[in-house]
């Protein structure tokens, strides 16, 4: 039944092509409702113009609250810069960069500026018996859960995350290790203590 219309599109295709536009479009910081995302969107817009097919787009309020399709649609986020540098006993190290590496900030973080100490916490049980107001959590843990846990629960001032979100069969701990420099992980653990300085 399907396969005369998959055998009339399989005409019109082209793998290089398709290839190039995937390619494309992955160098587009596509978070929802940031100007990446926006400029993705108008180069796919004129694209399928190019393509002489009929697009259109539709603007949704990006504000937290109107829902669209169902769905809540994300407050509007902008990173213009944002870096971290850990300051310890052997000097400074780069943590994070926006600008050279922009999976390494956690989207939609907040603004912040300063110097704040470093404490370790990779179990949430372990904050039931650790300080962590004022200070960064470095933490293997799944960041969501952690930033409702020690930053909005008990008082940290921020979180640091070194883990990866494992997926077996699809991503297990062996998997991706050279890419893992991309998202800002130092090459060490950083310790108790050391001072984390942000900028925005």
């Amino acid at each position: 039944m399907y396969e005369p219309l998959i055998e009339a599109a399989r005409r019109h295709t082209d793998g290089a092509r398709t290839l190039a536009d995937v390619r494309t479009l992955a160098r587009f910081h596509r978070i929802q409702s940031t100007p990446g995302y926006d400029e993705a969107a108008r180069w796919l817009l004129g694209a399928l113009d190019a393509a002489g097919l009929a697009a259109e787009s539709r603007e949704v309020a990006a504000d937290g609250s109107t829902r669209h399709l169902g769905f809540p649609m994300p407050e509007g986020w902008r990173c213009r810069s944002a870096r971290a540098t850990l300051h310890h006993r052997g000097g400074t190290e780069a943590v994070a960069d926006f600008a050279t590496a922009p999976l390494s900030i956690v989207q939609r973080s907040a603004s912040g500026r300063g110097r704040w100490p470093v404490v370790v916490i990779d179990s949430p049980s372990e904050l039931a018996h650790t300080d962590v107001r004022g200070r960064v959590v470095l933490t293997s843990g799944p960041a969501q859960r952690m930033h409702e846990l020690a930053v909005v629960e008990h008082g940290a001032v921020g979180l640091v995350c070194d883990g990866r979100r494992l997926m077996p069969p699809v991503r297990t701990a062996e998997h991706d290790l050279d890419l893992q420099g991309l998202s800002g992980r130092p090459q060490r653990r950083q310790q108790d203590g050391e001072l984390l300085a942000v900028v925005p």
